[in-house]
């Protein structure tokens, strides 16, 4: 337990019992690592070092506010909750494939710089608008979900590279987003990709349309913004899984065009027969016919 705001230079670490911060600020430069209790109070926990920072350990941590304010950045190795303000100063923070950080219903979340590299959960219990600061390590791409009715959570991850099933890559952005949810929820998704990196120069970004992948692909309607490099669609209830742009050609296998470069050499010699039919020559017959001769007898 500690009576003053404190700021540490080094790493925290917890092996056993309970810590408290008696709802006083705990500044952690080095790495933080909980294998037991953390009770944070009223209290915000800023991480702020120089190098990049762990946050780890067999429990998952409990945080009243938390600051991520490192722009060598963040590696996450557990599941914590935020149950007042996160706030996204600079540096990425790293969740990996299986972990997720949450803030609950009673949080908020800010941004300056930084943002989450994987699965990033938020509460609703009323219809509000929360953004989603996501993206991936080659930039920022966010998604605001705006419910509108019911209550639960959405979970959202942001993925660099083509949806796997996208059978021509080149006629699709290079980014899409895996959402999950709890509970029953209404909401108006908003999807914010990056211009130019995520759209191939094969592609025509004005003919995307919003792609919905669960087992196989929908087009379930919404609008594309070029100008604004973002994809709304209103009205969801059913979330999962994958959400992506791409033309409505860029489903089909590009089709290959073959050339035949075989040339046919025609080997066979014709034979010409001629046939020489003979020419019968006409045979002249003359005909000698005697002249009379006439006799003249003088008296």
């Amino acid at each position: 337990r500690i009576t003053d705001a404190c700021a540490l230079a080094g790493d925290f670490t917890i092996t056993d019992g309970t810590f408290q911060t008696n709802n006083l600020a705990l500044n952690i430069a080095g790495d933080f690592t909980n294998n037991d209790t953390f009770t944070s109070g009223t209290q915000t926990t800023t991480f702020n070092g120089s190098t990049l920072q762990t946050i780890s350990g067999t429990s998952n941590t409990s945080f009243s506010g938390l600051t991520f304010n490192n722009s060598a950045g963040f590696t996450v190795s557990q599941n914590p909750t935020v149950n007042a303000a996160l706030t996204l100063t600079n540096g990425t923070v790293s969740m990996g494939s299986s972990n997720t950080i949450t803030v609950a219903a009673t949080g908020s979340s800010a941004r300056t710089n930084g943002y989450v590299i994987g699965n990033y959960q938020k509460a609703y219990t009323s219809s509000v608008s929360k953004t989603f600061e996501v993206g991936t390590a080659n930039g920022y791409s966010p998604v605001t979900a705006n419910v509108t009715a019911g209550t639960g959570s959405l979970t959202i991850r942001a993925v660099q590279g083509t949806q796997p099933n996208i059978s021509n890559p080149a006629r699709a952005l290079s980014r899409y987003w895996t959402l999950t949810e709890t509970g029953a929820l209404t909401a108006t998704l908003t999807f914010n990709y990056l211009d130019p990196t995520d759209i191939p120069g094969t592609a025509t970004e004005s003919a995307f349309v919003i792609q919905k992948y669960n087992g196989v692909f929908t087009q379930p309607g919404g609008s594309v913004n070029t100008a604004a490099n973002t994809a709304t669609i209103a009205g969801v209830t059913d979330f999962a899984t994958d959400w992506t742009l791409a033309e409505p050609g860029g489903l089909a296998t590009p089709t290959a065009t073959a050339t035949n470069t075989a040339t046919a050499t025609n080997t066979a010699t014709p034979t010409n027969t001629a046939t020489n039919t003979p020419t019968d020559t006409p045979t002249n017959t003359a005909t000698n016919t005697p002249t009379p001769t006439a006799t003249a007898t003088a008296t």
